[in-house]
């Protein structure tokens, strides 16, 4: 065990809780605790002592697996039985989980466990009901492919939120004594809300973005169409203009008259030229939009 001290290992992880052991008194709680103790040390002693860690949590126990995940089920099996038959006036909760923990000592220099496979085993202990065991379905993904007969021992139990608001999917383990509980519809049909936002994810932010990308498109067409039509009515007003001027007789008019003529035709033909231009100046932004949206 000396070779997995302050290293992060993947083990399966049983935390063990007796229901209503705060409310018993004091002399019941360690008579009970005593009992519960060697109930705990027999279900293990087949399990090699370098694979398995186990922890007296108070209420309970947990035990660190480092061996075969389906170890974890027929012990955690066996001390639910062995409560049931010499505890008959107890009941356990019991929750498993597979995850990540670190082998450290603790204060009194003995091994402990810590990290996120403990805890979550924890929580998933907590939504259980007197004598049902639950698992996690990181623990689920791996034992259910260990056989069918494994496999058919569990049943989905739902999703589950923890008090600090961390979802947990749940399976439940069949074994004559339990039923498989009734899912409801709508997480049957999406699994979780993990499970949805990811379908989001996969169809609905595509198809938005594809939509931005088509009214972008949309619009720059607009604005080309429209550019086109201005462009149009200004060259059309600019040849109006200057056929206009090329009628007024000049034969008859004075040398003050002829000069501002020239002048007020100037004036025209300035205005025109800066309407020209700006007309110039919007249809090449157009454009290095319809080279910025090719290159998209």
């Amino acid at each position: 065990m000396s070779e997995r001290l302050n290293r992060t290992s993947i083990c399966t992880v049983i935390f063990i809780n007796i229901v209503d052991y705060v409310q018993a008194t004091v002399d019941d709680q360690i008579a009970l605790k005593e009992r519960f103790n060697a109930l705990i040390n027999e279900a293990v002693k087949d399990v090699a002592q370098n694979d398995r860690i186990i922890l007296d949590t108070g209420d309970g126990a947990a035990l660190a697996l480092l061996g075969a995940p389906e170890e974890a089920l027929f012990v955690a099996l066996d001390i639910r039985e062995r409560v049931m038959a010499s505890l008959p006036s107890f009941a356990v909760r019991i929750g498993i989980n597979l995850g990540p923990v670190r082998v450290v000592n603790d204060l009194n220099g003995m091994l402990n466990v810590v990290g996120d496979g403990i805890n979550a085993a924890q929580r998933v202990m907590s939504f259980a009901q007197p004598n049902l065991i639950l698992v996690s379905r990181s623990y689920y993904e791996i034992a259910s492919r260990l056989s069918s007969e494994i496999a058919a021992m569990f049943a989905y139990y739902g999703v589950k939120t923890d008090k600090y608001v961390r979802e947990h999917e749940i399976y439940i383990v069949l074994d004559g004594q339990s039923e498989a509980p009734a899912v409801p519809a709508e997480t049957a049909l999406w699994g979780s809300r993990t499970t949805a936002l990811a379908l989001c994810r996969k169809y609905w932010i595509p198809a938005s973005a594809g939509l931005m990308l088509l009214a972008i498109v949309w619009g720059v067409w607009i604005s080309l169409a429209a550019q086109e039509s201005t462009a149009g009515d200004v060259f059309a007003e600019i040849r109006k203009e200057r056929g206009t001027g090329a009628d007024k007789p000049a034969k008859t008019a004075s040398s003050d008259e002829a000069a501002a003529v020239k002048k007020t035709r100037a004036k025209e033909t300035k205005t025109v030229s800066h309407r020209v231009r700006h007309e110039s100046d919007r249809s090449s932004l157009c454009s290095d939009a319809q080279r910025m949206l090719k290159q998209c």
